[in-house]
């Protein structure tokens, strides 16, 4: 049973991150006409997409397996995906060129939050698991 509670916990942050930008938070129109055809931030909303469901994917394989060495290595892993979608919007691929534009009012704001209570919740997850193990 704690099993499916703590993978349903990451798999509900990793949907988060993933369709939080495009529905809850949303980056800029297509139509925004800032950076051209494509704005920046979209490009970065849809890496975002990518890593979320990613997260959501390693959640639900918290459920599956049950072997707390391999549990450690689905968290770690949970943790490094809730980092690359902090450094995405912020380091790896940005946004729209002005600093007003909705994807740094709304969207990357709430990736930064989402993305580190998950990594919050990872740790707190591998300190229990490693806990456990002694």
């Amino acid at each position: 049973m704690k099993n499916i509670l703590k993978g349903a916990g990451a798999a509900a942050l990793g949907l988060l991150i993933a369709l939080g930008p495009q529905f809850l938070f949303k980056a800029c129109s297509l139509d925004c006409g800032c950076c051209g055809e494509w704005p920046i931030c979209y490009w970065s909303t849809q890496a975002v997409l990518g890593i979320g469901f990613y997260i959501a994917a390693l959640g639900l394989c918290l459920i599956i397996f049950e072997d707390s060495k391999i549990q450690l290595g689905i968290l770690a892993a949970i943790f490094a995906g809730a980092v690359v979608a902090i450094l995405i919007p912020y380091a790896l691929i940005g946004g729209c060129p002005g600093r007003t534009m909705a994807d740094y009012r709304r969207a990357f704001p709430g990736i930064a939050i989402v993305a580190s209570v998950t990594m919050v919740y990872a740790c707190l997850l591998a300190f229990l698991c490693v806990r456990k193990k002694k």
